[in-house]
Formats: structure tokens, sequence, C-alpha cells
């Protein structure tokens, strides 16, 4: 099997994955499609579903960029701005990811201490919560775009792997912060303070390998240097080929695998969290219609309503 069919195959399977996972987010928003009518009530869920399928219409674009067969190919001349496009549609996924995933994460924080003491939720709801998240998204979005802008301005493309690095050290803040959160919580829920816990230092080694991944990815794009705007798309693929060293090129497009993986994981993270039976949706709407988003009201006003 050659390069070229092992690529075609890989492709194929790429591009039916990211087929599939649209095709579930249609169908989430075709079992919403009663939510519309009142959609002021119901803006939170249904605009975080709008994100989900968003982000699906995004991989499936990249899948068809990313994995394309003719791409890697050194007999055929490619458009620069195929390499362009690719780069702007990551960056819009990255930043859809890294939104989306701290307006959830917040929201079942916040979902959580409002049913769980809603007498006291006032005093028990830590402020540095939404700070956290608010600043998660808003520094990651603002190093996306400052990347993107600078990268095209001086036509030098290492920043773009510079970012893709820090996503690493993102996810390592956000699932350390998210463990300390979850030992917190088993202080408060005695009933299931096994399960906390056990979820808490699953969650803080997680953290440790994507911060020790952050580190060896640094390395790697410095070491490495210079990147131009075709070697930071095509991931050193052709160079491998070009070497026939087949070792070398399944090394490096597994990393390629592993990113791929790591998207897939999040849009289903996020389908599965947005996605409710119809028997309980109702129930669930009480406390999801005004949590899950990014809120401006303040913390008493959203208790006062959810007790109406």
């Amino acid at each position: 099997m050659t390069y070229y069919d092992t690529r075609l195959a890989f492709g194929i399977i790429f591009i039916t994955i990211n087929f599939c996972i649209l095709c579930v987010t249609l169908l989430e928003l075709y079992r919403s499609r009663s939510l519309f009518s009142s959609f002021s009530l119901h803006k939170s869920k249904l605009m975080t579903r709008l994100s989900t399928f968003f982000l699906a219409v995004l991989l499936l674009t990249l899948a068809f960029l990313d994995v394309d067969f003719w791409l890697y190919d050194k007999d055929r001349n490619v458009p620069g701005g195929i390499f362009i496009i690719n780069i702007i549609i990551k960056a819009f996924i990255d930043m859809t990811i890294c939104v989306t995933g701290s307006m959830i994460v917040y929201s079942i924080i916040y979902t959580y201490f409002i049913s769980q003491f809603p007498d006291t939720f006032e005093e028990d709801f830590p402020s540095h919560v939404p700070k956290f998240w608010y600043s998660v998204s808003i520094s990651f979005t603002f190093i996306v775009v400052l990347s993107l802008i600078i990268s095209f301005a001086i036509d030098e493309f290492i920043l773009i792997r510079i970012y893709s690095d820090v996503r690493l050290f993102y996810l390592f803040l956000a699932c350390l912060y998210v463990s300390y959160t979850m030992y917190v919580l088993s202080m408060f829920d005695n009933q299931a303070t096994s399960k906390y816990k056990r979820n808490s230092i699953l969650l803080f080694a997680f953290s440790v390998l994507s911060f020790i991944g952050g580190v060896l990815s640094i390395i790697y794009t410095i070491t490495q240097a210079p990147w131009d705007i075709e070697r930071v798309v095509k991931g050193n693929l052709q160079e491998s080929e070009q070497e026939n060293d087949a070792g070398q090129w399944f090394g490096r497009f597994f990393i390629i695998l592993i990113g791929w993986m790591g998207y897939w994981v999040c849009v289903c993270w996020f389908i599965s969290i947005v996605w409710a039976p119809k028997s309980s949706q109702t129930s669930r709407e009480i406390h999801t219609q005004n949590s899950i988003g990014i809120s401006t009201r303040s913390p008493s006003s959203e208790f006062a309503d959810s007790q109406k």
C-alpha cells in the first residue's frame, strides 16, 4: 500500500466520522424545533446546540481540507489560499471549542450550586468560577486572533504552531481547575464523596499529561523551526514521504490523528451534555434555561427566576 492509498483510506474514515457528527447535531436541532417558538426562554440551550452544529460544520469542512488527497501530492500545484483557509478554519474550531466548553462547564457548576444549595446559593457560589471561565474564553480567543494577524502580516507561521501548543496548556489549566472544583464538591456532598474524589484524581492526572504534552510540543516546534505555511498545514508528512521513511510518516500522522481525536472528544462531549430525553426536558429546563451560557444577570436575580 502506497502513502497515497493510506491517506485515501484515512481520509474517507475522517470524513465519514465528521459527517456522522454533523448528522447528530442536525438531529439535535430537529429535536429542539419546538423550543424555537419561545426562543427567549430557551436561548441558552438553543445557542449551545447551534454552536455545536457550527462546530460540526467546521470539522467536516476541515476534514475535506486537512486530509485532502492531493494536498500532499508534490506533482500538483496547490493554491496558497487552500492553506490559508485551512489555518483559519482550525482557528475558528479552536475558539468555538474553547468558548462553548467554558460555557458548558460554567453551566454545570452553576446549575449544581443552584439546585443543591437553593437557600444559601448567593453565599456558597464561588465568585471566581465565572471569572475563571470568562478569562479562559477571552484570553484564548485573543491569543488565536493575534497569532493569525501577526503570522499573515509578517509571513512567518511559527506563531500558528505555538498557539496550537498553547492549547494544551489551556487544557491543563481547565482540567486542573475542574479537578479542584470536584474536590471542593466532595466536601459538600457526603453521598457522592467517592465519585467526586475519583473524578478529581482522574482530571488531575489528565491535566498533568496535558502539561507534559504541551512542553514536548513546544520543544518540537522550536527545534524544528522554521515553519512556513505549507509545513504548518501538512505536519511534515510530505518530508517523510520524500525520505521514504514509513516509521516517521506514521509517527507524524499519529500526531495529526491525536489532534483530530481531541476535536471529536470535545464535540461528542458537547452533544452529550445538551442532549436530553424529551421526558426530562421540561424539568431540566427549569435549571438550565438561564445557566447555560455567559450570563449577564446577577446571581440573585437568576436564583429568584429559578424559583418561579
